[in-house]
């Protein structure tokens, strides 16, 4: 597994034409690279969207369609924000948006495309804890890997609704 993050710091000018051509050439090369037999691998590219006011699609990402099209798996990761739930609401229905906020979810993150088995526009709620950095199965998950020499038991604990909602307007 590679994980390239992110598409617009790399160096692409070796490839010919203007950005949105070195960008299909080079998706087009990660693609090829995968697919050896040789070296069988997945590589997981970031691609920033667009600025948009609108509720994120994967048509959104920067730079050339080829990205999205070029992937086999394409994955958003939405912010739960007043922004979400405005532009969210027109595109999945208040009922929907509500239900997510009831269960206190973060983020969501939304398969965009799957081109294994097909699945698209399929949304996975997490909750994401600050102190630890990472997003959570549940709220109350409490994992400390070893990795982390730096963890105490505070430092694992969640966060409170009141510092979140304070984040979260930003």
């Amino acid at each position: 597994i590679f994980i390239l993050d992110n598409l617009f710091s790399l160096d692409i000018n070796i490839f010919d034409g203007d950005n949105n051509a070195k960008q299909r050439a080079f998706v087009t090369d990660l693609t090829s690279f995968c697919k050896d037999e040789k070296c069988p691998s997945h590589i997981i590219l970031v691609a920033h969207p667009r600025k948009s006011i609108f509720f994120l699609r994967k048509s959104d990402i920067s730079g050339s369609a080829n990205i999205s099209d070029a992937a086999d798996n394409v994955f958003i990761i939405h912010r739960l924000n007043k922004d979400f739930k405005r532009a969210g609401s027109d595109f999945l229905g208040v009922e929907k948006i509500k239900e997510w906020s009831d269960i206190g979810y973060g983020n969501l993150i939304e398969i965009a495309k799957n081109r294994m088995i097909g699945v698209q526009d399929y949304f996975c709620g997490m909750f994401f804890d600050i102190p630890s950095r990472r997003f959570l199965n549940s709220k109350d998950e409490n994992v400390a890997y070893n990795w982390r020499t730096d963890i105490t038991a505070k430092d694992m604990s969640l966060f409170d609704e009141s510092t979140y909602a304070s984040i979260d307007e930003d």
